[in-house]
């Protein structure tokens, strides 16, 4: 684990698994219209509510098993690192801190040699959204933005995703 400290300090390390098998072969895992990753990326997928949660977990699972590095970011509010462990093995590198924190990012984004970020961290919870909005502008918002300018600075592809919060209490959807 990999613990990114607030206010621009270093990150220290603790114990770490990343990798996984597999992998090889040509082509890319997605492709768009702008947008081909090979095979054997480096990934890093932000989390809040990502990397160490349930759609960002499942992720990182996914691409290690074929056979990309990845480092799951995550600052564990609303996620659970039991999340990255399968059959007692941590999946991936998991990196903890926040992703408002531009300069960790770009730190990270270099030392690890990052190609691709799924961006999927962020507060999705309506009622925590309409409890403290300030907060989930910061985070959605301004942490958008960190992820987006920290990946700009190394010519990062960036991959981002929405949330099925945007249906909670849809009533057209439910009809």
């Amino acid at each position: 684990v990999t613990y990114a400290g607030g206010g621009g300090g270093g990150a220290s390390s603790g114990t770490a698994a990343s990798g996984g098998s597999g992998g090889g072969g040509a082509g890319g895992l997605l492709t768009g219209s702008n947008l081909t990753i090979d095979t054997n990326s480096n990934y890093v997928v932000t989390v809040g509510a990502g990397g160490a949660g349930g759609i960002g977990s499942t992720l990182c699972m996914l691409l290690t098993r074929n056979g990309h590095t990845v480092h799951a970011f995550d600052n564990l509010n609303n996620g659970y690192f039991d999340n990255l462990i399968e059959d007692g093995k941590q999946v991936c590198n998991f990196i903890y801190g926040d992703i408002r924190n531009t300069s960790i990012l770009t730190k990270i984004f270099d030392e690890k040699e990052i190609d691709v970020v799924v961006h999927l961290a962020a507060l999705t919870s309506l009622p925590v959204c309409e409890s403290d909005p300030v907060e989930c502008i910061d985070v959605n918002v301004g942490g958008t933005a960190s992820v987006l300018q920290a990946a700009r600075k190394r010519g990062i592809k960036v991959i981002c995703a929405s949330t099925s919060a945007i249906y909670e209490n849809n009533r057209k959807s439910q009809a």
